[in-house]
């Protein structure tokens, strides 16, 4: 079995290559700035995009993500938590 591919958990017997994450970030401010025209014309980019990982087979799933000002963002240096409010469980020693 080659570094690129592994098996598969939900079937073992399956060998499959390694899958990757593509996350489109954009300013949620620049968005809802931006001229409808711009907007569909990006949106239209991008939809043409996840027609080109579809025709070669590696489309898997889009989804956006909720607006910022719904989400809770979490980080972490060293093992700990530097977002407020969030408590992450201790590491074993």
């Amino acid at each position: 079995m080659s570094s690129s591919t592994f098996r598969s958990a939900y079937d073992p017997g399956y060998l499959s290559t390694m899958k990757y994450l593509c996350l489109i970030h954009l300013n949620e401010g620049e968005l809802a700035a931006m001229p409808a025209r711009d907007a569909s014309e990006l949106n239209a980019r991008h939809l043409d995009f996840n027609d080109g990982l579809r025709e070669t087979g590696n489309f898997i799933v889009a989804e956006a993500l909720a607006p910022a000002q719904e989400t809770t963002r979490v980080t972490t240096r060293g093992g700990r938590s530097t977002s407020p409010m969030v408590r992450l469980p201790r590491r074993k020693k």
